[in-house]
């Protein structure tokens, strides 16, 4: 799976404005990918609605129980999430870089 420069723009947008960019960006990709609303990913994984949006906003801290109920939602194991979350992480870090913000 490739991630776009769009989700490593946005991912560097919510980093400098402290958000979890990374992991916001990671998330949409695999629902985008599954074709998942908010509405579907809340249902598959237990998360309500007004929770899931919330931390897809960056309006609210992805504590590590919900992290793992989307991740099932997403029919993923946490492995598998945390290996795109690194390679998005690293591809942000590489944009930084190249655009030399501090």
């Amino acid at each position: 799976m490739k991630i776009s420069t769009d989700d490593c723009l946005a991912a560097l947008i919510l980093d400098r404005a402290g958000k979890p960019g990374a992991l916001i960006v990671t998330i949409k990709a695999y629902m985008r990918e599954q074709g998942l609303s908010a509405t579907d990913m809340s249902a598959r994984s237990g998360v309500s609605n007004a929770a899931l949006s919330r931390c897809l906003r960056g309006e609210s801290d992805i504590g590590y129980s919900t992290l793992m109920a989307i991740v099932s939602g997403l029919g993923l194991r946490a492995s598998a999430f945390f290996l795109r979350l690194e390679s998005t992480q690293a591809t942000v870090t590489k944009l930084e870089k190249a655009i030399k913000i501090t």
